[in-house]
């Protein structure tokens, strides 16, 4: 039960079937005490069985609101529209196959923002919920910092499973980039925090439970290399990068992507990302370039943990996706 002076959190869950999953992470979410909370559920594109099932389980729930938007909109897209659903000082989102480790997480997010007005969003620890140990899939921060997982530092990113994120430096960032549609749109937003001079901390003693399982894993014979190729040329130009070293970047996902058997997405990719890349006015790269304080931050947090250059070919261009082929 909220309390009248509690803070109001906006929860945000995007849905796509995983129905089970689903109810459980609402059900997580509505269970959390210390806050008041309106949870935003955002279907985009489910069967329409799922949508059934989903319209019964919350037609007794007050703090939830589902948005059935029959088509995808994808992750960035489907959470701005969520976001702008609520008007809660904080947004959390949560993956739908998820669910708080406890029932104070949120209560804690929002103690860690209300106490550090420099960070512009949280990134919570992320545990397989079925062994209780760190979610190797879902850890995105460099390898040097893995012995780290229990303890909080600055970053350059959030993990999209779990977060939280200081609504106004959301608003004053722009929101997620819609085009990007999959694949590292936290990136893409907290590299504009990073401009604005906010910062972004990893934070373990908030912490969710992902359900990963076998059937689920990573399915890179798809589109999902297309989309993280392409998004990630398309930022690293976007904030500053010149087209030589763009190019250089697209060479090595080639090689990549043909190390890894999906070199049609990978040439796809560039070729799209040239495109995007071409599209951006002189204004728009200028406006997002990063100043010199982001590259330093960037530095410090990020890139001096890659560790060297051939460190780097190895780990990034010569590995094996992790995944199902």
């Amino acid at each position: 039960m909220a309390r009248q002076n509690d803070p109001m959190v906006d929860v945000i869950i995007l849905s796509l079937d995983r129905v089970e999953d689903t109810i459980s992470a609402i059900a997580s979410a509505v269970e959390q005490t210390g806050v008041a909370k309106r949870i935003w559920v955002v279907d985009q594109g489910s069967t329409a069985e799922t949508v059934a099932t989903l319209e019964r389980f919350v037609a007794d729930q007050d703090q939830v609101h589902l948005e059935v938007l029959g088509r995808n909109l994808g992750v960035p897209g489907g959470r701005n529209l969520a976001s702008r659903l609520g008007n809660a000082r904080y947004i959390v989102s949560l993956d739908n196959d998820a669910v708080f480790q406890d029932w104070h997480a949120l209560a804690k997010a929002v103690s860690c923002l209300e106490g550090r007005q420099d960070l512009a969003a949280i990134g919570f620890r992320i545990l397989n919920y079925h062994t209780g140990e760190d979610d190797e899939r879902s850890w995105g921060y460099p390898k040097a910092l893995r012995a780290r997982c229990r303890e909080a530092f600055f970053t350059t990113r959030f993990m999209g499973g779990g977060h939280a994120i200081r609504r106004s430096a959301f608003a004053d960032a722009g929101g997620y980039d819609d085009s990007l549609f999959f694949s590292w749109e936290e990136t893409d937003l907290c590299y504009r925090f990073i401009n604005s001079g906010k910062k972004i901390m990893y934070y373990p003693d908030v912490a969710v439970l992902h359900k990963d399982s076998p059937e689920h894993h990573l399915d890179w014979t798809k589109e999902r290399y297309y989309y993280f190729v392409r998004n990630r040329l398309y930022i690293y130009f976007k904030y500053g990068a010149s087209a030589v070293k763009t190019s250089a970047f697209a060479v090595a996902y080639l090689i990549k992507g043909a190390y890894n058997g999906v070199l049609m997405q990978g040439i796809k990719a560039v070729i799209d990302a040239a495109r995007m890349c071409f599209n951006l006015s002189r204004q728009q790269r200028k406006e997002f370039r990063l100043s010199e304080g982001a590259k330093r931050y960037i530095l410090e947090n990020e890139i001096k943990y890659r560790g060297g250059l051939g460190l780097r070919i190895k780990r990034e261009v010569f590995a094996k996706l992790a995944g199902k082929f």
